[in-house]
């Protein structure tokens, strides 16, 4: 997207149908929704493309259209869910660990300290 234009080169099957035809379309700058239009750099277009004709540079104009990607994945990486998934996963096994040393003992400080430390009373 350049210039406010979406512009897409044709394919081969999409050229019009003959070089005389091609000689009288418009220059992409000024090409409406759903014409072809013939380029010669504006609007980032290709001057070299030779994509009709062996020497015309054929683009046609779509609508623009907003990218569809889920916000999320633009934000966050795999790698960063994993990472967040695996500190989470350690906290609650150092948590369960506690608890398992404590066994029934409640409301002792000390039992906290000795569960974070590893070592049993």
């Amino acid at each position: 997207k350049s210039c406010g234009l979406c512009l897409r080169p044709v394919l081969p099957s999409e050229c019009p149908a003959s070089a005389e035809v091609a000689d009288d379309l418009v220059h992409c700058g000024a090409v409406l929704p759903g014409e072809l239009c013939e380029a010669d750099s504006e609007c980032g277009t290709n001057r070299t493309l030779n994509n009709c004709f062996g020497w015309r540079d054929i683009y046609t104009r779509e609508a623009c259209v907003e990218s569809k990607e889920p916000i999320l994945s633009s934000m966050v990486s795999a790698k960063d869910v994993a990472a967040a998934v695996s500190s989470s996963i350690v906290a609650l096994l150092l948590v369960v660990l506690a608890l398992y040393i404590c066994g029934r003992v409640k409301g002792t400080a000390g039992c906290w300290r000795k569960a974070a430390t590893g070592t049993r009373s």
